[in-house]
């Protein structure tokens, strides 16, 4: 392989790396489907952007083995690295979440479909005190969101994960809001906590002292 070849190679690999982390960081927000006095249902999917880069890894692929039949069989080696980008970025990519808050019942139905497989998992509507945000800063995207409920697990508050990472958009605030108007507690503070970071590094002084 000579020098240029291998100089494009290591630069499409970069390039592949920097994409997939920035999908793993995208957040896609979820949308209030259905908002009734008995019934609150939360809808998230990526499918649309999943499909996008699925065309556009397919062909860059297509292009890469016909250049390896028409020019240069080292073209496969390029094929294989975007096939196996390709999969990578739709694996992380891909996700279809749905959150149904129900007073008949008195529960919650968090369900999340991704390619690696589905989560999901009940719990007491009564034991959901709020909805808020997680926050975390970005150096390229500033402060960004992610979409939790807070509930009782036994003897302690915890902050369930039903948004699908982060985001510099601020729709999970007022989603988060939303949620708290429906819940009956519309004073809930939303966004007012400390960020991962802050949490991080009390965290780290915390077991230092000990």
């Amino acid at each position: 392989m000579s020098f240029i070849e291998t100089i494009v190679l290591r630069f499409h690999l970069y390039r592949s790396s920097i994409f997939l982390q920035k999908v793993k960081n995208r957040s896609f927000p979820m949308d209030i489907q259905r908002n009734e006095r008995q019934i609150l249902v939360l809808r998230g999917s990526s499918a649309v952007a999943t499909a996008l880069v699925f065309v556009i890894f397919g062909t860059l692929l297509v292009t890469s083995l016909y250049a390896g039949f028409a020019i240069s069989s080292r073209a496969f080696i390029a094929a294989l690295l975007i096939c196996v980008s390709g999969v990578a970025v739709c694996w992380v990519l891909f996700h279809r979440t749905v959150v149904e808050l129900d007073r008949k019942s008195n529960m919650v139905s968090v369900s999340k479909q991704m390619l690696h497989g589905k989560q999901s998992y009940d719990l007491p509507l009564s034991e959901v005190k709020q909805a808020d945000v997680d926050m975390r800063r970005s150096q390229s995207n500033g402060m960004t969101y992610r979409l939790v409920l807070v509930a009782r697990l036994g003897e302690s508050f915890e902050r369930l994960i039903i948004g699908h990472g982060f985001s510099s958009n601020r729709k999970s605030l007022t989603t988060a809001r939303l949620i708290n108007d429906w819940l009956g507690v519309p004073e809930a503070g939303v966004g007012t906590g400390p960020t991962l970071e802050d949490v991080q590094i009390a965290a780290t002084a915390l077991r230092q002292r000990h």
